[in-house]
């Protein structure tokens, strides 16, 4: 269990330094839906591991609500 999380981290780590100055919406959706099914699936086990993930879904929805609210569908600068 604990493998999968620094597996999970170390990898969003190396994508953070990669990451591009634009991001796709697609992309932060599915992002989002991914960190929604890891919540659930460790709600039970791991529950302060199913809260970060709640956080990071709940971040997600917000970057992905302001995209809609400002009308651009399609790519959002990313705030450093």
């Amino acid at each position: 269990m604990h493998s999968f999380i620094i597996q999970y981290f170390g990898n969003r780590i190396q994508n953070m330094k990669t990451m591009p100055t634009k991001l796709n919406v697609r992309q932060l959706e599915q992002e989002y839906k991914s960190a929604l099914e890891n919540a659930y699936n460790l709600q039970y086990t791991a529950p302060s591991e199913s809260d970060y993930f709640t956080f990071e879904a709940e971040q997600l929805y917000k970057q992905i609500l302001l995209l809609d609210a400002a009308g651009d569908q399609n790519t959002m600068e990313v705030i450093a």
